[in-house]
């Protein structure tokens, strides 16, 4: 089935210039300054669910938590949005057990827009007339024809004022911290030996995992180097200052042991030779280094050519005296030998280049579309690579024998964190699911975007990174496992693989261009600390916006072959579990 042909517009934020969308999405105007209140929301109703069937037509999954609330819901309503917004909302409201929102951001993708809502508290002590709870969102999510398509949020925030004083004055809470010692930002033995912090917002209103809330500061702890590493969020209503409420990752790890050497897509593939050693690599052209083209540089300067174009501008930080210069005088790389960074550099242009102009011809034309900086030769000493969340910049480092940015494994791995992120922000990245489910991205981006690069994938998985570890596999994507293997005490790589594994299921199923596009598209559909639970709803709601839910069975599939989604009814297929703690209900 073709997907309807639209052309995505940019992510925006509530007040910014709307003359890019669609004239019917110009409802979120409309809706930019109202908060909308459903007096004394009653606990959900199972005639609820069928009275919303009725109202606005459809075939809805529905997800469940263990108390019966609504979490997410998926679907395509025969009803348009336009002209019912506050009904809709209303109900929605209803549904979710929630009191009271207000629309902070709309963001838009290739298949509608996803308007943010924030839980919002009344009668707090910040504000009186209430203020939004920074991580309870509710995601509503229309399609191109007006028609709602999802909806999702994580959890309601219990009513309740914080007991006791808090900080309400930024400067004294920083006096505090610093009388606490570095401990208190919970980094003790974590590499940052002094940790340098800075208060970022506040203070906030953010909401425990047991749903209550408490008045709180964001933090950015930065390491030696000054780089932004983490956000801590810390509890202001107690002296003492508790532990984090929420830690984030700011510098997203791809594999801190790997090797290797970018070609195309290394010499143990293109060579058919599983034991051949990077000081063993024949310089002869064209196998194991293929010339290639490299599109949409920019003009040369005085310096001659760089590496820097429309995508992706490859640039050394911080140049050693002795190390190659990332130009060349009459615009040739074509002679250029592994063993300095002037190699990954080049593979590193080729290869986010022709990652992003292939997001763009499935219609994906704001996902990290921006000339992305990626430095080939970070200050680390090692076979290691990063996507840095805070300033969007891409790190290749190198052990002084292989530099990272040789192996296109990573190099896509890494660049599908930016995508991601385009979409998502650090969403993915706050709990083991939600990391995993990050990881096994890249993972799966590379899988799919280097097959053609005589890439075999066979019946048992995918090997990742085999030039990089030069001992074999850096991470085996094991296309036969389930979620029964995730391990929540292990690192979020090897769990990444399993939601890589589900991806992959699904490309087998419904092709590459469909997969690709749906797992991109349905970044847009999660709330905060995603489960795979609601990975494969977004799924789901993706479908229903770009193919009118054509590929909803195939997803299913996946999903209970993943055991992700387990039968409820062994008499019905429409009713399963989910992630063993909640319940997805299909509705008619």
């Amino acid at each position: 089935m073709r997907r309807r042909r639209i052309r995505a517009g940019c992510n925006m934020r509530v007040g910014a210039k709307m003359s890019r969308l669609r004239h019917y999405i110009v409802i979120a105007v409309m809706l930019t300054s109202v908060v909308v209140l459903v007096a004394g929301a009653d606990p959900l109703d199972p005639k609820e669910i069928a009275n919303f069937t009725q109202q606005f037509g459809g075939d809805w999954t529905i997800q469940f938590d263990q108390a019966g609330h609504v979490r997410s819901l998926a679907g395509r309503s025969t009803k348009m949005f336009q002209g019912h917004e506050t009904e809709v909302i209303e109900k929605l409201l209803r549904l979710f057990d929630i009191s009271k929102v207000k629309l902070t951001e709309t963001t838009e993708s290739i298949g509608g827009i996803h308007l943010h809502y924030e839980q919002v508290v009344e009668n707090s002590a910040l504000d009186p007339d209430g203020r939004p709870i920074e991580n309870r969102p509710l995601i509503v999510s229309v399609d191109r024809e007006s028609r709602l398509v999802g909806a999702a949020t994580s959890d309601r925030v219990i009513p309740g004022e914080p007991k006791g004083a808090f900080y309400k004055n930024k400067k004294d809470f920083e006096k505090r911290l610093k009388q606490l010692g570095s401990h208190v930002l919970g980094f003790d033995g974590d590499g940052i030996q002094v940790p340098h912090f800075e208060i970022r917002d506040g203070p906030i209103l953010f909401a425990k995992d047991d749903n209550t809330y408490v008045p709180a500061y964001r933090v950015w702890v930065y390491d030696d180097q000054g780089r932004a590493r983490f956000e801590v969020v810390l509890d202001a209503s107690s002296q003492s200052i508790p532990p984090p409420v929420e830690t984030r990752e700011l510098v997203w790890d791809a594999v801190p042991w790997t090797r290797g050497l970018v070609f195309r897509p290394n010499p143990r593939v293109s060579l058919r030779d599983a034991a051949i050693a990077f000081v063993d690599v024949p310089s002869e052209n064209p196998n194991p280094y293929f010339p290639v083209f490299l599109p949409r540089l920019n003009p040369p300067n005085a310096h001659g050519q760089s590496l820097c174009g429309q995508y992706v501008c490859v640039d050394d930080a911080n140049p050693a005296a002795t190390e190659v210069m990332l130009t060349s005088s009459g615009g040739n790389f074509s002679t250029t030998t592994r063993g300095t960074a002037l190699l990954p550099s080049v593979m590193i242009y080729y290869y986010i280049d022709g990652v992003q102009a292939y997001v763009q011809s499935l219609g994906f034309t704001c996902l990290a579309n921006r000339s992305i900086k990626a430095d080939p030769h970070g200050p680390d000493a090692t076979r290691n690579a990063f996507y840095h969340f805070v300033d969007g910049t891409l790190e290749f480092d190198t052990d002084g024998k292989i530099y990272a940015g040789e192996d296109a494994d990573v190099i896509v791995h890494e660049y599908a964190h930016a995508l991601q992120a385009s979409a998502a922000g650090a969403r993915y990245s706050s709990n083991r699911q939600a990391s995993a489910m990050r990881e096994g991205f890249g993972d799966y981006l590379a899988m799919s975007y280097l097959e053609k690069e005589n890439r075999d994938v066979g019946a048992s998985g995918f090997c990742y990174g085999e030039w990089m570890n030069q001992e074999g596999c850096s991470r085996f994507i094991d296309v036969n496992k389930t979620i029964e293997s995730f391990d929540p005490k292990a690192d979020e790589h090897p769990n990444g693989t399993l939601w890589a594994a589900a991806l992959w299921r699904l490309r087998e199923k419904v092709g590459q261009q469909v997969a690709d596009t749906l797992t991109l598209e349905s970044h847009s559909y999660v709330y905060d600390k995603p489960s795979f639970c609601l990975g494969g709803m977004a799924l789901l709601s993706a479908d229903q916006a770009l193919y009118d839910g054509h590929h909803g069975a195939a997803i299913k599939s996946v999903m209970r072959g993943m055991k992700v989604f387990e039968n409820f009814d062994k008499n019905s297929d429409r009713k399963v579990f989910c992630d063993t703690r909640m319940i997805v209900a299909t509705e008619n």
